[in-house]
């Protein structure tokens, strides 16, 4: 559905989308494009900003300058809300997966900035993301023939125990009507990881 029509100029890089009548809009949009960005603008972004303007609970949205079609919601765009998180509006431009732990931590504690700092290194002590060598003795480690079991089973093919009732999806149903390109093999040593996007 193509609303640019309905895109209101604020100022120099910043328009308005209010929210729409006929819609589920709960909130407008903010959204940051220069005008030669406006102008190439895919056409059916407006429906995936209208999609993230209705969410449950969603306060504020805001459109970044490399808005591109994503899966629901566009890829380039932040929701903000204090009921709510939104896994599944990373979509599968970056292919991850994303986990909510919940932890007796208080918001309180992360208002400190050192707090804060070392909680994320001690999450990164943990967590192999990256290229390279460096994650790996961090990363379970699998043989190379598995891949086609991760295709075809997804989490329930890891050799340890996974609780499945708690993750959105532990697999893609795939067809079996594939073959499986030797080049994946080179991305097992990714699998697990969070990757170096």
């Amino acid at each position: 559905m193509s609303i640019k029509h309905a895109f209101k100029k604020e100022r120099e890089g910043v328009y308005h989308l209010d929210i729409l009548k006929n819609t589920t809009m709960k909130v407008p949009a903010k959204i940051f494009l220069t005008d030669e960005l406006y102008e190439i603008l895919e056409e059916n972004i407006g429906e995936q900003i209208i999609n993230a303007s209705s969410l449950e609970g969603v306060e504020e949205v805001v459109i970044t300058p490399d808005v591109h079609i994503g899966y629901g919601v566009p890829i380039g765009c932040v929701v903000s809300s204090k009921t709510h998180l939104y896994p599944t509006a990373a979509g599968f431009d970056v292919n991850c997966g994303v986990a909510l732990l919940k932890t007796n931590l208080s918001i309180e504690k992360f208002v400190d900035k050192k707090i804060r700092r070392l909680f994320i290194e001690k999450i990164s002590e943990r967590v192999p993301l990256g290229k390279g060598k460096h994650r790996v003795k961090k990363q379970k480690s699998f043989a190379h023939n598995k891949m086609e079991e991760f295709i075809n089973k997804g989490l329930s093919a890891l050799p340890y125990v996974i609780d499945k009732n708690k993750h959105e999806r532990i697999f893609l149903p795939v067809t079996g009507n594939y073959k499986l390109p030797k080049k994946s093999e080179d991305c097992l040593g990714e699998l697990g990881s969070l990757g170096g996007g």
